[in-house]
C-alpha cells in the first residue's frame, strides 16, 4: 500500500500515542528513584524557593528557570506533582520519536521496537531534574528538522530561548541544528545538477533559523555570561574526575553496555550495507556517538537524536518520506486532543493523588534510608547551628527539608578546588582535619560508616550529637562560646521512629 492511500486507520498517528502513555505510566510507577537518585532535585526546589523570594543569583546559574519551576510545582502540589510533569514531559519525548520514526517508513513493529531500544538507552538519565527540559528539547528539534514547513522551523527560535533558561544542555541541541544546516548545505553543493530555487531557499531559512536561535540563547538573565560558563563546565577535566555522569561508558553498566554493543553493530553493518547516507544524518550521528563516549549521561541524548537516524537509515525503505503528508492533518489534530486530555489526567493525578479520598491514590515519601530524615528534623527541633559538612546528595536534601540552613558544599554551584575539599574530607584523606579547621566546620552529617565518621571518632574533639541506621551528627567538643549543651534524652516515640538514644 502506497503513502498516498493509506487509510484514516494509519497506525502513524495512534503508535506514537499509545507509547507515549506507556512511557508515563512506567514514570509514574518509578516515582521514588525518579524523585530520589540523587539529592540534585531536593537542591533544585531549595534554589528555586530562594529565587522566588530573592531574584536570580548572581551567579551563573544555568538552570535557574527549572528550579523556579520545580519550586513553583512542589508548592503546588509536592513531589507527586514534580513526577507527574517529568513523566509527562518523558513520555511527550519519547512520543516524538515514535512519531519520527513513522515518518522515516518504519512499519508500526520496527518503530514500536526501535522507540523501546531508545527508551532503554534514556532509562537511566530520565530522573526528575533540569536535564529532561533537555530531552524534550531534542525531541521537538529533531521533530521540527524533519519537516518542509518553514514555519516549525522558526518555531525553534522561541523554543531555544526557553531552553536556555531551563537548562545548559540546549548547547548540544544547537549542535544538532548546526550539523543539519551543515550537512543540507553539502548535500544541495554536490548534487550533480543545479538545486531548483525552492531548495536553496530552504537551505538558506535553515541558516537563518539556525542563527537565529543561537542568538535567542542571549535572552538570559547571564547574556554571553552563561556561555562561558557552560564551556567551562564541558572542558574542566575535575568535574568529569569526579562525577560519575561525565565519565565514559563501560561495560560494567547495563545501560552503558547496551550502547557500545548497539555502536559496535551499527559500525559493522554501515560497512556491509555500503547504502549513502545523507550528510545531514551522518553528521549528528557522528555528533552524537562522540558526545555519549565521551560521557556516559549523553548516552540520552544519542537516543533521541542519533539513534533514530540510525535505525530509520537501516530499515526505512530508500523512497520513504520523513515528512508527514498532508492528508494526515485529521489524524495530528485527534492526536493532539488525546494527547491534551491525557495530560490534564496527568497532572490531575500528581495534584490530587496525595488526598486520602483520592481515588487514584499517588503519594511519593521521601525514603529514610536513603536521605537522613529523622536526622535533619532533630537539628530543626535542637536549632544546631553551624558550618555543615556533609555528603553530595544530602548537600541537596538538606536546605529543601530546613529551610534557610544549607551545607558548606553547594551541588549545584561548586569549583574544582570545592570537589578537591570535599573528596578528601568525606573520604578522610591527607590534610582532612586542616581542611575541617580551615572551613571552620561544627557540624559533621554523614552515613554511620563512611570513613570520615569513622576518622572524627578516633581522632578526638568531637562526640556523637545523634545517631541512627542511616545517619551519625557529630559535632565538635568546643566552640568559641564554649562546650555544646548536651540534648535531652529522646523520648520512646522518637525511638520507635528508628531513633537511637543520643549517647554523651
Amino acid at each position: 500500500m502506497s503513502v498516498s492511500t493509506r487509510s484514516a486507520t494509519d497506525p502513524s498517528w495512534w503508535l506514537p500515542l499509545a507509547f507515549a502513555g506507556a512511557v508515563i505510566a512506567v514514570m509514574l510507577s518509578a516515582a521514588i528513584p525518579l524523585t530520589q537518585s540523587d539529592g540534585d532535585l531536593f537542591a533544585h526546589i531549595a534554589l528555586g524557593r530562594e529565587i522566588l523570594v530573592s531574584g536570580v543569583p548572581a551567579r551563573v546559574t544555568p538552570a535557574w528557570g527549572s528550579a523556579m519551576l520545580f519550586a513553583l510545582a512542589h508548592e503546588f502540589g509536592g513531589l507527586p506533582f514534580i513526577v507527574a510533569i517529568t513523566a509527562l514531559v518523558s513520555g511527550i519525548a519519547h512520543g516524538l520519536a515514535a512519531l519520527l520514526l513513522q515518518h522515516a517508513g518504519l512499519s508500526p513493529r520496527h518503530a514500536f521496537l526501535s522507540a523501546m531500544v531508545g527508551l532503554t538507552l534514556a532509562s537511566s538519565h530520565w530522573l526528575a531534574r533540569p536535564h529532561a527540559f533537555t530531552l524534550l528539547g531534542l525531541s521537538v528539534v529533531m521533530t521540527s528538522l524533519h519537516t518542509t514547513r518553514g514555519t516549525a522551523r522558526a518555531a525553534l527560535v522561541p523554543v531555544f530561548a526557553l531552553w536556555a533558561n531551563l537548562h545548559g544542555g540546549w548547547v548540544f541541541g544547537w549542535l544538532v541544528l548546526l550539523c543539519y544546516a551543515v550537512g543540507s548545505s553539502i548535500s544541495v553543493r554536490t548534487r550533480w545538477m543545479t538545486p531548483s530555487l525552492a531548495v536553496m531557499r530552504e537551505c538558506r531559512w535553515l541558516w537563518i533559523v539556525t542563527l537565529s536561535t543561537l542568538m535567542a540563547t542571549m535572552a538570559t538573565p547571564y547574556g554571553v555570561d552563561l556561555h562561558r560558563a557552560i564551556w567551562q563546565t564541558l572542558t574542566d577535566p575535575a568535574v568529569a574526575a569526579a562525577i560519575n555522569e561525565y565519565r565514559p561508558p563501560s561495560f560494567a553498566t547495563p545501560v552503558d553496555a547496551l550502547f557500545l554493543i548497539l555502536v559496535m553493530i551499527a559500525m559493522i553493518v554501515v560497512l556491509y550495507q555500503r547504502r549513502p547516507m545523507f550528510w545531514a544524518s551522518a553528521f549528528i550521528i557522528v555528533l552524537s556517538v562522540g558526545a555519549a563516549l565521551r560521557a556516559g549521561r549523553n548516552i540520552s541524548l544519542f537516543a533521541l537524536t542519533g539513534w533514530p537516524l540510525l535505525i530509520s537509515h537501516f530499515l526505512a525503505p530508500t523512497t520513504a518520506s520523513v515528512t508527514p503528508p498532508s492528508h494526515r492533518h485529521g489524524n495530528r489534530a485527534r492526536m493532539l486532543a488525546l494527547a491534551m486530555i491525557a495530560g490534564v489526567v496527568v497532572l490531575c493525578v500528581g495534584r490530587y493523588g496525595e488526598a486520602p479520598s483520592s481515588p487514584l491514590r499517588f503519594v511519593v515519601p521521601i525514603d529514610p534510608e536513603r536521605f537522613p530524615v529523622r536526622a535533619v528534623e532533630q537539628m530543626q527541633r535542637a536549632d544546631v547551628a553551624g558550618p555543615l559538612l556533609t555528603t553530595w546528595s544530602w548537600s541537596g536534601y538538606v536546605p529543601y527539608a530546613w529551610r534557610g540552613h544549607r551545607a558548606w558544599f553547594d551541588p549545584l554551584a561548586f569549583s574544582s578546588a570545592d570537589l578537591r575539599s570535599l573528596k578528601a574530607m568525606l573520604l578522610g584523606e591527607q590534610g582532612w582535619q586542616a581542611e575541617l579547621d580551615h572551613l571552620g566546620v561544627e557540624v559533621v552529617l554523614v552515613p554511620p560508616t563512611s570513613p570520615l565518621a569513622v576518622a572524627l571518632g578516633r581522632a578526638g574533639g568531637w562526640w556523637c550529637w545523634y545517631r541512627d541506621d542511616t545517619a551519625v551528627i557529630l559535632r565538635r567538643e568546643e566552640t568559641a562560646g564554649g562546650r555544646h549543651p548536651r540534648p535531652r534524652a529522646l523520648r520512646s516515640s522518637d525511638q520507635r521512629g528508628g531513633i537511637h538514644r543520643v549517647r554523651g
